[in-house]
């Protein structure tokens, strides 16, 4: 059973095809049916927000992650179907922290927000930034925020952080300078396991191009 995360009910469900018997008598039928058939989206059917304007991801199925091209969103051939892999272009300026292999490094945090990660999941042109944010407390906190689309329009919003220990290692080697990351795998929730996003780290690399 297909079923779509609903960002106004908050909760996954089938969206549904609602037919209007009063557009169908206004229209006479032989208008709305090739409409109702070939161009009406499904909703919600509890609330009635739309689905379809976003349309699905385009998923290619590939042996190794080097078989995947710049831009496109993949899958391993052994995957589950409920993983997404990544393979963004990545900024000129801009090199991995750490070691930059397979899956990436999960953001933390996300099962304190999972409405937000679930909607984040679900949109399209999905990117993660991140954020230096400290505190009195947590004074190398790095905040990840999710930035996508879906039928509302572009939202930014704060799914995670990066986990304590890496953050603690950037901020002592370069708290004065820029980093950035890339999404690179999503796994959509099952009836088992909640929904997970990871991402590789980046920093940039020449230092010099960013002193003041």
């Amino acid at each position: 059973m297909n079923r779509s995360y609903c960002s106004e009910c908050r909760q996954y469900v089938k969206p549904e095809k609602r037919f209007s018997w009063l557009a169908f008598i206004l229209l006479l039928g032989i208008f709305y049916l090739p409409y109702y058939w070939f161009i009406k989206t499904p909703q919600c059917p509890h609330c009635g927000s739309g689905f379809g304007a976003m349309g699905k991801d385009r998923v290619k199925v590939v042996n190794n992650f080097s078989d995947a091209a710049p831009g496109e969103v993949f899958r391993l051939k052994d995957d589950n179907p409920n993983v997404l892999r990544f393979q963004p272009e990545r900024p000129e300026d801009y090199t991995p922290y750490g070691k930059a292999i397979g899956s990436g490094e999960p953001v933390a945090g996300t099962s304190h927000r999972e409405e937000t990660v679930r909607a984040f999941i679900e949109g399209r042109n999905r990117s993660l930034e991140v954020e230096y944010a400290p505190t009195e407390k947590f004074p190398e906190a790095i905040k990840v925020f999710g930035v996508w689309d879906d039928v509302k329009g572009t939202h930014r919003q704060h799914i995670g952080y990066v986990n304590a220990e890496t953050a603690k290692e950037i901020h002592e080697k370069y708290k004065d300078l820029p980093i950035a990351t890339e999404l690179r795998t999503i796994y959509k929730p099952t009836q088992k396991k909640s929904p997970g996003i990871r991402m590789f780290l980046l920093r940039a690399k020449y230092p010099g191009r960013f002193e003041k």
